[in-house]
């Protein structure tokens, strides 16, 4: 009896990109659908918010927003008539909803269309989303990913509320070209990135390693010399000749100007140690500890991926998974939007196992309750609401215990998910030290 021929896997052809494990028609119908839940979940957790939970939805940025487009309409000149708290590429997304405003002469509109544009980018984000898992998973797992990512509700809210939507939809445009073996893109989206929000550059140095896994380290880094080179020639070199305070942008989305916030896990840590426990120690100290941690880790993880290598896709997706993590758990400075800068790794981590899928749900749970449901309520940004020995103060201070353990949970999770991250870190030190060694010898 002949056996038949192997059935080779399907792909496709889009604009020129080989899409791996589906069919043409797969593909639309899918993008289609997780399209309409994406929408779908962002109204329900308009009406949730408002109607069921009887919250609020948070307009304060947008109003922030049109007022620099109003600035900018008058004739003033950004970061030379009035400061910006952000970089330059964040006007793109300020001044788009501006134009329909103008037509219709009306506020509303403004806010309708920062928000309708905000949910096309991240639209586009989860279309990128479901390519990446194409990429690396099988059909089925792809397409988990992507509706994992389509019903993050938490997200869904700041995507409504904050701009985040727009430089997350870089960092993960200039990840799925890595994966899609386009160097140079991968870097100028990654870049652009940069001078939107900042975050997005921490990719770099493992788009690096990955991208020479295909050419060569001296070649990659050069082009991304170039890269940044014409960028900063574009964006920057203007902005230090015409604008005095230049820097100042970049610095106050690092939350470097501010003090320590109540819903970070510095501040947690200070209340279990100093007023629980009655350990005398000071904010700073505890905020110098996490910094050194989550640059430590960070280096680390930069060693391992420059000796080691970066050969995989999934390998990038945890260490730019972990950098963020470390960003967003360390720092003194927390808004509850960072969550939108995880969700799109999250998802495409989280799916090998239902106890995964349940802890993706639950960081969103605990992100959404954080805010909007539990702002005003629990907490403020500098401090708890209630009276430090209060039942109320401890209640505010065993929901951030709670929020603490939920985000470190999720993170172990993704490092499990790589069993050969920790090998791989271990050895790449002892190489590091060894070839010290042989120098100092």
């Amino acid at each position: 009896m002949r056996k038949g021929k192997k059935r080779s896997a399907p792909s496709c052809s889009v604009c020129g990109l080989t899409i791996p494990n589906i069919e043409r028609s797969d593909l639309i119908r899918n993008l289609f659908l997780l399209g309409c839940v994406s929408i779908f979940t962002k109204l329900m957790v308009l009406f949730l918010t408002t109607s069921v939970f009887h919250s609020f939805v948070d307009l304060f940025d947008i109003s922030v927003y049109f007022g620099y487009a109003m600035n900018v309409l008058n004739g003033q000149m950004p970061y030379i008539d009035f400061s910006v708290e952000y970089p330059f590429m964040f006007l793109i997304p300020v001044l788009i909803p501006l134009i329909p405003a103008m037509i219709a002469n009306d506020a509303n509109v403004y806010v309708a269309g920062f928000q309708v544009l905000m949910a096309f980018f991240d639209i586009l984000t989860l279309f990128l989303v479901y390519l990446i898992g194409l990429r690396i998973f099988d059909s089925k797992r792809a397409f988990r990913a992507a509706l994992l990512y389509a019903t993050a509700f938490a997200a869904s809210y700041f995507i409504l509320t904050k701009y985040d939507s727009f430089p997350t939809f870089l960092l993960v445009l200039g990840t799925f070209a890595a994966v899609y073996g386009m160097p140079a893109r991968s870097y100028i989206s990654t870049i652009l990135g940069f001078f939107t929000k900042v975050f997005p550059a921490i990719a770099i140095p493992y788009l690096v390693p990955f991208n020479a896994s295909r050419t060569s380290l001296k070649t990659e880094i050069t082009t991304v010399l170039k890269v940044v080179a014409v960028c900063g020639a574009i964006f920057l070199i203007p902005m230090i000749l015409l604008v005095q305070d230049w820097y100042r942008p970049f610095l106050f989305a690092t939350g470097t100007g501010v003090g320590v916030y109540a819903n970070t896990v510095t501040y947690t840590l200070y209340n279990l140690i100093n007023v629980v426990l009655h350990i005398p120690i000071s904010e700073g100290v505890i905020s110098l500890v996490m910094y050194i941690l989550m640059i430590g880790i960070i280096l680390l993880l930069i060693l391992v991926s420059w000796v080691k290598g970066v050969e995989n896709p999934r390998r990038l997706l945890v260490l730019i998974a972990v950098t963020l993590f470390m960003v967003i758990f360390c720092t003194k400075f927390h808004s509850p939007q960072y969550l939108v800068w995880l969700t799109p790794f999250y998802a495409l981590l989280l799916i090998d196992s239902l106890r995964n899928i349940l802890m993706f749900y639950l960081l969103q749970a605990v992100v959404y309750i954080e805010f909007p449901i539990a702002w005003g309520v629990l907490y403020v940004n500098r401090g708890y609401v209630n009276e430090i020995g209060t039942v109320g103060w401890y209640g505010s201070l065993a929901f951030f215990i709670v929020h603490a353990a939920v985000y470190l949970a999720s993170i172990l999770l993704i490092l499990k998910s790589d069993p050969t991250l920790y090998d791989d870190t271990r050895s790449a030190v002892r190489q590091v030290i060894s070839r010290i060694r042989g120098i100092t010898r």
